[in-house]
């Protein structure tokens, strides 16, 4: 049996991750489903009918998705642990899984020490009352606590702060340029310029470190990859998202030089968002997380390596065990790694002799990946632990050191306006869930919903048959009827000329009804001098068209003549995959509301 280890689970909630924030990534969050909805299943038939309900996509967009730690607030009279590098027992629950917090003000820290003497046998013994705050950041607290600051809550992701997670940030994501931009001002910025339309020379370059295959052939970040001839720039731009590559642009240029040189350098700088982040430092706002987190980024790597700290576990020991002759003794380290690392144990007076009360780090040093003690005064070695650098540093990397093995997506939708971007009527929601790579209906292509947007752009799509209906009787009222269009029951084309049958879509199992759609709303216009319109879902793609005849239910005996499409669908029914259904209810109103639907992907436990 193979134990799952921690950063497995961390390594592939950045998979997800990634792969939802992509470029090439198309997720939609979808609405529908009446009163009569099924419990949502995880099986094919339950996919189909997600096809036979939804009206309203919305599409996911990359500020919807973060990866998210489980959530500890820091409170007065709380028990905090400190963070040891030899990690969390296996089975151990409660108050010592608590090795960081985050304070009112949004501001995540880890606690380096919960006593003043880095008592091992003193951790969880005592309470912290001292807020954690960056002006007495990796200082010794009038409580004993020790804190050392990691990161603030971005305002932007505040939205992924809930009860039982906090978002996690990674500043190596940091990029100037607005993911919210459209693709032309993206491509322009990125290196086009006001050239997007004119051909010339593309190269192209590797933005990671990556081996080839097949040749297997190690390619640098920065090194020249490839080069194209008499090429768009904004087709350079689009070919170097999709290969995940960085690229270069010559007006008018040709790959192959005079004597057969490439005209493509070498090689380029290929900055991390770390980087880049650095370099827009001084633009940041002083309380900024980008500010923040880079200054933190900076120092982790700077001092990469260090002792953070020492611990000693003084339990069973009378003070005539832990008296020794010297004050406040350096004690002998090894290691095979790091250097400059200096420790003491900490001593009080007694009777001219001097008696072992704790241990502190004097000088952190670098480098170090081992450490042991050899000896000490009192033959103490055995009780002392480390506490060590991660490598590249701790506190570069916020996600392993919290363990973060979440996904959280979360979208917002604004359901005074879904009528608006899904030309529907419908009021009532039951269902809602993901499904990705969902193809646009278009007179002249299809195309993936999403894929013709930036990441972050907003965009919606409609599910939803409108058109009118009239029973040729000015005088007729619909109200009063034998046969109305009821919400959620069917609606059968009589005629039906524009499709060979219309497939049978009720949330009722036992309704074999052929030729049939599911209405999802209908009003008569007034004074329409007895119009009416009637919003419908089926699978069909052209089920409807001007001079059909079609009847509520089954009752092909009163039927009502097409005279007007309104509305088509955006989207292709049964195209893409479904990735999550889920129960809701949900009512419309014309009241300015926010409705958020989060999805919460655990992929490893910590």
């Amino acid at each position: 049996m193979v134990t799952t280890q921690r950063s497995l689970g961390i390594d592939n909630a950045k998979t997800l991750y990634d792969l939802i924030r992509g470029d090439q990534s198309n997720w939609l969050l979808f609405l529908g489903g009446e009163s009569g909805a099924d419990v949502p299943l995880n099986s094919i038939d339950d996919d189909n009918k997600i096809w036979e309900s939804s009206n309203f996509f919305q599409k996911i967009r990359k500020s919807d998705v973060e990866i998210v730690a489980r959530r500890v607030n820091w409170s007065s009279g709380n028990v905090y642990h400190p963070y040891e590098s030899s990690g969390i027992a296996t089975g151990v629950s409660g108050p010592e899984r608590n090795y960081y917090a985050l304070t009112e003000d949004d501001e995540v820290f880890v606690c380096l020490g919960s006593n003043a003497k880095n008592r091992k046998d003193l951790n969880g013994q005592s309470t912290s009352t001292v807020k954690p705050t960056r002006t007495k950041d990796n200082q010794t607290l009038s409580d004993g606590y020790r804190w050392k600051f990691l990161y603030k809550i971005d305002v932007t992701k505040i939205k992924f702060k809930t009860p039982n997670n906090i978002p996690v940030p990674d500043i190596n994501e940091y990029d100037p340029i607005s993911s919210s931009a459209t693709l032309s001002e993206e491509a322009l910025r990125r290196g086009c310029g006001n050239n997007s339309g004119q051909t010339g020379s593309c190269c192209f370059y590797h933005k990671e470190d990556e081996v080839e295959p097949v040749l297997d052939t190690l390619f640098t970040k920065g090194s020249f990859d490839f080069c194209l001839d008499n090429v768009p720039c904004a087709k350079c731009f689009k070919i170097a998202r999709r290969l995940n590559r960085e690229f270069t642009y010559k007006k008018g240029g040709l790959c192959s030089a005079t004597g057969g040189a490439t005209a493509c350098a070498a090689s380029i700088s290929s900055d991390t968002g770390y980087d880049k982040a650095l370099a827009n430092l001084k633009y940041f706002s002083p309380n900024s997380n980008n500010k923040l987190q880079t200054e933190v980024y900076r120092d982790a790597k700077r001092d990469e390596g260090q002792v953070h700290n020492a611990f000693i576990d003084l339990s069973g020991l009378t003070e005539s065990q832990r008296t020794i002759s010297t004050s406040n003794p350096q004690i002998t380290l090894s290691t095979l790694s790091g250097t400059g690392a200096t420790v003491i144990l900490t001593t009080y007076k007694k009777d001219g002799s001097h008696v072992v009360d704790g241990i502190r780090v004097v000088n952190k040093g670098s480098g170090y990946r081992d450490l042991t003690c050899v000896s000490t005064p009192g033959n103490l070695q055995d009780r002392i632990t480390f506490s060590l650098d991660y490598q590249g540093g701790l506190f570069a990397d916020p996600r392993r050191l919290l363990g973060a093995a979440k996904v959280m997506l979360k979208s917002v939708v604004r359901v005074d306006q879904i009528s608006t971007n899904a030309n529907t009527s419908q009021t009532t929601f039951k269902r809602y869930g993901i499904v990705r790579d969902v193809q646009v209906r278009n007179d002249t292509s299809s195309y993936i919903a999403g894929s013709k947007t930036n990441t972050d752009q907003a965009e919606t799509f409609s599910n939803v048959h409108k058109f009118r209906v009239s029973p040729g009787l000015s005088s007729f009222n619909f109200t009063a009827g034998s046969e109305t269009f009821a919400p959620a029951s069917a609606i059968t084309n009589v005629t039906n000329e524009s499709a060979a049958n219309i497939s049978s879509i009720g949330s009722n199992p036992t309704q074999t009804t052929p030729n049939s759609a599911i209405i999802l709303s209908f009003e008569e216009v007034s004074g329409g001098g007895g119009v009416a319109e009637v919003e419908a879902i089926t699978v069909k793609n052209t089920p409807f068209i001007v001079g059909d005849r079609v009847a509520a239910n089954s009752n092909i005996g009163q039927s009502f003549e097409i005279t007007e499409i309104i509305s088509t669908p955006d989207v292709k029914s049964f195209t893409g995959k479904v990735v999550s259904s889920n129960s809701t209810d949900i009512t419309v109103t014309n009241t300015p509301q926010q409705v958020s639907f989060t999805f919460l992907y655990t992929l490893g436990s910590y």
